[in-house]
Parts: structure tokens; C-alpha cells; sequence
């Protein structure tokens, strides 16, 4: 498959960060399809933002600009085939069905965001569930509670302090379909307790962002830090 073929020219850490910067790219210069433009066009700088937070994989492997350049290229051939042929993949079946089907799924990665986003928004569209209005459950969440096991430096082993774990409580019988919600939507209205908060969006997205940080700190003991992350590189 076209990934297997890649690896054979780049390594495939250093092609994957290629086609995140080429993403970053289209998507910072505000420009529509990294399809429409000649791939000479399209100037990847290596200090872009898009590799410093990558593996190191493309920095590691170093190539010329006229390397990446043709790289570009080939990444761009391949995406312009694939654009094609996506309408006629039926991306439900199950693995092992179809050679078809298993070759782009194993080839995610190469496929620009451009080629995938209408899939992905289709998608999601088609599994909305409800208006994400004022019918949405209220969720209490006590933010000075939250605080106690990071003050104290301790797991919030139960999810009971946490705000995850505030949520998850109050949450875990209401079924999947309360988050199939669509783009500027709630799937729970927030209610800061002792705050006297009224959402009318912000502490939605406020519990959403610290939710978020907690499941990546060490008061959830849902993750471990990758080994780069223990030594603090990249």
C-alpha cells in the first residue's frame, strides 16, 4: 500500500510530521486545499510551529529542501488519487472485507486534513442527537473541591474530588447521545457551585478546558507520561 511504499523513501515518523506541517500550513495561510496549489508552492518551514511540537522524527531524518519538496509532491499524487476514490469506500466495514478499504485506513495518516474533513463533518452530522438546548442535563461541579487533591499532591483515585470525576458521576447513566451534539453545541449545562454561575456557554467551555488538563495531570491516574515527557524533551 502507499504507506509501505512512503517508508521506503522517508522514514514514516518524518512523512507523518510532513503532512501535519503540511496541514498547518493550509490551515494557518488561510489557504483553501493544499490540492490547489503546485506543490513547489508549498513552502514547509522546518522551525514551523507544526515541528517543534512533533516527535522529532522529520528534524532526526533532516532532508534537503529539494528532498522535501519532491516529497511534497508525491504526498500531493497520492492525495489527489485518493479524493477520487474516497466516495466510492464504504469505510463501515468491518477489517479483512476488503483489501480496498484496510489499504486507506492504514493510510489515514498520509491523507491531508482537507481530503478527510467533508467525511468527518458528514459524519458527524448524521449522528446528531438532539439541539444541544436547554432540555440538557445541569451538571454541578464544586471547582474549590476540585482543588483538594491538587493541593495535596494526591490521586483523586475514586473520581469523586476531581471535576472529571464530578462528571462522571452525575453523567454515566445518561447514555452516548447526550454527546452526539453538533458544532456550537452543550452536551451538559455547567453549574459552578457557590458561584452563582448562569451558563450561557462560557462555563461550559471553562469545565471543559479544565476538565481536560486534569485528565492529563497526575490527579487522575488515567495516563502515564511517555518517556520523553518523564525526561522533559519535546
Amino acid at each position: 500500500c502507499a504507506a509501505h511504499i512512503l517508508s521506503k523513501v522517508w522514514p514514516m515518523g518524518a512523512t507523518l510530521e510532513l503532512v501535519n506541517a503540511i496541514n498547518w500550513w493550509a490551515k494557518s495561510d488561510n489557504k483553501l486545499d493544499a490540492l490547489d496549489h503546485d506543490f513547489l508552492s508549498i513552502k514547509i518551514n522546518k522551525d514551523c510551529d507544526s515541528f517543534q511540537m512533533a516527535g522529532g522524527h522529520f528534524s532526526a531524518f533532516n532532508p534537503s529542501s529539494i528532498q522535501t519538496q519532491f516529497h511534497i509532491g508525491v504526498l500531493q499524487a497520492f492525495n489527489k488519487v485518493v479524493v477520487e476514490m474516497l466516495p466510492l469506500v464504504n469505510l463501515s466495514l468491518p477489517p479483512k472485507i476488503s483489501a480496498l478499504v484496510d489499504g486507506v485506513r492504514t493510510s489515514s495518516g498520509l491523507i491531508f486534513w482537507k481530503c478527510k474533513e467533508k467525511i468527518w463533518e458528514s459524519a458527524l452530522t448524521d449522528t446528531c442527537v438532539g439541539d444541544g438546548g436547554d432540555n440538557r442535563p445541569k451538571v454541578y461541579l464544586d471547582v474549590v473541591a476540585a482543588q483538594k487533591p491538587v493541593v495535596e499532591g494526591r490521586f483523586d483515585n475514586k473520581a469523586r474530588l476531581s471535576l472529571f470525576g464530578q462528571l462522571y458521576r452525575q453523567l454515566v447513566n445518561k447514555g452516548n447521545d447526550l454527546f452526539k451534539i453538533a458544532v456550537h453545541q452543550r452536551a451538559y449545562r455547567a453549574v459552578y457551585v457557590g458561584m452563582r454561575s448562569t451558563d450561557a456557554g462560557g462555563p461550559y467551555r471553562d469545565s471543559i478546558e479544565k476538565i481536560s488538563k486534569e485528565i492529563m495531570s497526575t490527579v487522575l491516574p488515567l495516563f502515564c507520561k511517555c518517556p520523553n515527557a518523564r525526561i522533559g524533551m519535546g
